[in-house]
């Protein structure tokens, strides 16, 4: 073959490879690997990926190729290996991957977006990853095997709360039916599900059930929900006064259907024969009591006003009342848990300050002191009596803005975005997170529902806005919320932004801006794909010029050598 031909074929060879640089590059469409058969496992490790439960987290999956060709249209699939005690959910409401290729001897990772159930038990459990891919040829592999994740829980657990019981006298009667209430929250921070509730503790000649159920079923009851249970008793007519215990026994599942179980006493004050109708006998009973709120805090002193009552017909002396909490989650503060009164007339009131604290690591629910009082007639004859206080502990609740990063600066009628971040800083649940913005620009979202925040637990918020005009803006970002006893807060952090006038096509005020990145003209500055793109072009039209001389110039040498024989 003559020099000029090879020169000729080697052009076009070059001018083909350039129009379709998978042939001269080897590009996956028509690469040498796959001619070959791949081979994806998952990458071996002993990594333990560590999950919290109830919060989402991304599940990376690694796999190999070590086969000779690429594999195409590579399934990943994962799911629980032990489904009985891990639930596993996608927030992407899958667990399945799609890749189109990977290739020979090459690696790739899979992130799955994955939420472990809320009340999942600490522990290591096995995820099973499926693999399914095709080669070239149309054949087709797969792949299989198992990893392990392990779980840390510090949800606060489910939690059924007593609020109160309702009677309809300070003391029931005996020998008549009389109906209380008694008063439940879901004070945890997730749903319940099939919520029973029994009432037990019933005796021959106490206090029994009369023509009304002793025991609720509740197929779910909502994070703060209250529910109330009425029951109809009857106390036995020799019954002696004072205040008898009864058994509350409630079982419920939580999210993952785990089983749970809470037992409430419930105290009911008697007044007993002999003594509502003998206006003569010494009687002497809680008539009011205080604690200085609604409810008290752990940890923290509180004053505890009561109110002792002469209700009978004659004067009593030497009172001596004991006052014993339940769990002995109270405890005075420098004082005695007892109380002595020389006397009370008849119909008369003794009040009495006292300092009193509860546990620092109490639960939120309604804890009882238990008054035992004894005392004397004016004959030396002795009495006893039973009263009891109800006192509501709640944790506190501390909502922290720790940062609000806002830009240096803006730009009128272009948006930019400021972001606000929040933590749980008391032990009890924040519930009803609502974050909204105000100021002199559009906000989007302007308000924003973010739900509960559970104690020791973080968050933050993204907000877009549009300042209207240049200038100094002020603004803020309001964050309300509620405690678990429905006790509304707010929290505001203000802010102020300097914007700059709108920008132009020429930057702000009209002058000429030059930006990183881009060219005179405002163009994009891609000089090295331009290169590239201009540089091909530029050969392959050099070329077309070449082959095209080469071809002119033989034609014009094969008629001149026609010319010349003839």
């Amino acid at each position: 073959m003559k020099l000029r031909n090879k020169i000729i074929i080697g052009l076009l060879w070059c001018l083909f490879c350039l129009i379709n640089p998978a042939v001269g590059y080897g590009d996956d469409v028509y690469s040498e690997n796959d001619f070959g058969f791949p081979n994806i496992i998952i990458a071996e490790g002993r990594w333990v990926p560590i999950f919290k439960a109830g919060e989402s987290s991304v599940l990376s999956i690694p796999l190999n190729n070590t086969g000779t060709g690429n594999a195409r249209d590579v399934l990943v699939t994962i799911t629980s290996g032990d489904s009985a005690n891990l639930n596993i959910a996608s927030d992407k409401m899958t667990l399945t991957k799609h890749s189109n290729s990977l290739g020979s001897r090459q690696s790739a990772v899979y992130d799955f977006n994955i939420l472990i159930p809320p009340y999942t038990k600490p522990g290591t459990y096995p995820i099973n990853v499926s693999v399914a891919y095709n080669n070239a040829s149309g054949g087709g592999g797969s792949a299989a095997g198992t990893i392990y994740i392990k779980v840390e829980n510090e949800n606060l657990k489910p939690e059924l709360r007593l609020l109160g019981v309702d009677f309809p006298v300070e003391r029931m009667p005996v020998d008549e039916v009389f109906n209380i209430i008694i008063k439940l929250q879901n004070s945890g921070a997730y749903p319940l599900n099939n919520v029973t509730a029994k009432l037990e503790g019933f005796a021959p000649n106490t206090i029994n059930l009369k023509g009304s159920k002793g025991e609720y079923l509740f197929t779910g009851v909502n994070s703060g929900e209250e529910i109330s249970l009425n029951f109809d008793l009857i106390a036995d007519a020799e019954l002696a006064s004072g205040v008898y215990p009864l058994d509350l026994k409630a079982t419920f599942n939580d999210d993952n259907y785990a089983e749970h179980n809470k037992d409430f006493k419930i105290y009911i004050p008697i007044d007993g024969k002999g003594t509502s109708n003998d206006k003569l006998s010494p009687r002497v009973i809680i008539s009011n009591y205080s604690f200085g709120g609604e409810f008290v805090e752990p940890g923290i002193a509180f004053p505890l006003q009561i109110s002792f009552k002469n209700t009978g017909g004659t004067k009593v002396r030497n009172v001596k009342i004991s006052l014993n909490a339940e769990d002995q989650v109270f405890s005075p503060v420098g004082g005695s848990n007892t109380v002595y009164i020389d006397t009370i007339e008849p119909g008369g009131i003794s009040e009495q300050n006292l300092t009193f604290k509860a546990k620092i690591d109490a639960e939120n629910e309604n804890k009882i002191i238990n008054a035992d009082i004894g005392y004397q007639d004016e004959k030396g004859n002795k009495f006893e009596e039973k009263e009891i206080i109800s006192i509501p502990i709640q944790q506190p609740t501390k909502l922290v803005i720790s940062s609000l990063e806002i830009p240096p600066q803006a730009f009128a009628q272009m948006q930019t975005n400021i972001s606000i971040d929040f933590y749980n800083s008391g032990r009890g649940i924040i519930r009803n997170i609502i974050i909204s913005s105000e100021g002199n620009f559009e906000a989007q979202p302007r308000t924003a529902y973010i739900g509960n925040l559970e104690s020791g637990k973080d968050d933050y918020f993204d907000i877009t806005i549009t300042p209207d005009s240049e200038g100094l803006i002020e603004g803020k970002v309001i964050l309300q919320y509620e405690d678990i006893a429905g006790v509304a807060y707010t929290l505001e952090e203000p802010f102020s932004l300097e914007v700059l006038p709108m920008m132009g096509p020429m930057g702000p005020m009209g002058y000429e801006m030059g930006m990183e990145g881009m060219g005179e003209n405002g163009m994009e500055n891609t000089a090295s794909s331009s290169f590239l793109a201009y540089g091909a072009f530029g050969l392959g039209g050099l070329m077309v010029l070449t082959i095209t001389w080469l071809l002119v110039r033989r034609r014009r040498r094969i008629k001149r050598e026609i010319e010349l024989d003839e």
